[in-house]
């Protein structure tokens, strides 16, 4: 606040002092130039202009006129420079006449030739455009903050929900692979255990971060597989193709960990004899390739009814990079291709 206030009397002064010098230069170039009489003029006449536009400004505040759309601002602008520039030529009249031989108001001569209400009317227009394009540029970029600030908080909402979303979903999944262990063998349903629990301390760890490196991400990927792997057991084949490159890659949390637990419950669960779950990972540029090919078919229709991972995976990309990033699933070669595209937002 401090700061308009101090930008505000600086054009105040800026303004009437740059149509002071341009009086001051006509005024200098005639034969009867005084410079103790056309500096006293200039003060006059600065001290009468600042003070008329600063009322003026003091009424537009009282009247709240700047929160006004433009077709009801502009004749208000036309009625007030009218009013203002009267008050200024008769204040100007009456100094002249009090100081007797000051010609006061000819300074105002090279700017449109104000000597009367027109030219007064002019000067006084001007001003008052240029406060309110100030003001309404100020409310516009105001408000466009305001927005971007409300869309940030939204999309942190949604991303929030997303991913309370997706945890529930699984640690379900890994839940029912250790409980149809534990009659079977003991040993080998503590060893998922420990590893569900290391998955899930991940997972509490990663809702509160936007962004982690591949490499931590495949690890969440490696603990998910090694318990799918442990019920179905040969039927699931792993294949992880991920260059050096890459691992410090930043990418959503959890976000390809359930592309590929998408790929074994919709797709290789549905085979009785499994399938192949293959992985790869480039780098190029400022972007990442990854792409999950599973044995099974992709069926689009099904998606609002059982694709809550896919929907919510196109979404979180939505939220974090608009159109900069891409993902696509489609069958191909009797397989589902899983293929996406991330872009480096650190850089």
């Amino acid at each position: 606040m401090k700061n308009k206030t101090l930008l505000y009397w600086l054009f105040q002064f800026i303004g009437w002092g740059f149509i002071l010098f341009i009086g001051f230069i006509n005024d200098y170039q005639k034969s009867d130039f005084d410079l103790f009489s056309s500096g006293k003029d200039a003060l006059i006449i600065l001290f009468l202009g600042i003070g008329s536009t600063h009322l003026y400004r003091n009424y537009i505040v009282k009247k709240n006129w700047v929160n006004l759309k433009v077709v009801q601002v502009i004749p208000r602008i036309i009625l007030g420079s009218i009013v203002v520039g009267l008050f200024l030529l008769v204040c100007m009249q009456i100094v002249a006449f009090l100081m007797s031989n000051i010609p006061i108001y000819k300074f105002l001569e090279p700017i449109q030739r104000i000597e009367n209400l027109t030219g007064q009317f002019i000067t006084v227009f001007i001003w008052s455009a240029l406060y309110f394009a100030y003001h309404f540029f100020e409310k516009s970029r105001n408000q466009e903050l305001s927005n971007l600030q409300l869309e940030a908080a939204k999309q942190k909402a949604e991303l929030s929900n997303l991913k309370s979303q997706m945890n529930p979903h699984f640690m379900f999944n890994s839940l029912n692979n250790i409980r149809a262990l534990v009659d079977e063998n003991p040993l080998v349903a503590k060893k998922s255990i420990n590893e569900l629990s290391n998955l899930l301390r991940a997972s509490f760890n990663f809702s509160s971060s936007n962004l982690i490196p591949l490499r931590e991400e495949l690890k969440l990927v490696e603990d998910y597989l090694s318990l799918e792997k442990i019920r179905f057991e040969n039927r699931l084949e792993i294949n992880l193709n991920v260059s050096k490159e890459a691992l410090s890659f930043l990418v959503p949390p959890m976000l390809i960990q359930t592309l590929v637990e998408n790929g074994v419950k919709h797709g290789i669960s549905k085979i009785k004899n499994g399938g192949l779950i293959d992985l790869t990972a480039k780098l190029e540029t400022d972007f990442l390739f990854v792409t999950i090919v599973n044995d099974g078919v992709f069926n689009p229709k099904n998606i609002d009814r059982t694709g809550t991972g896919i929907v919510n995976s196109k979404k979180r990309i939505e939220l974090l990079y608009s159109t900069e990033s891409s993902f696509e699933i489609m069958n191909k070669n009797n397989k589902v291709h899983t293929q996406l595209k991330l872009k480096n937002l650190t850089s």
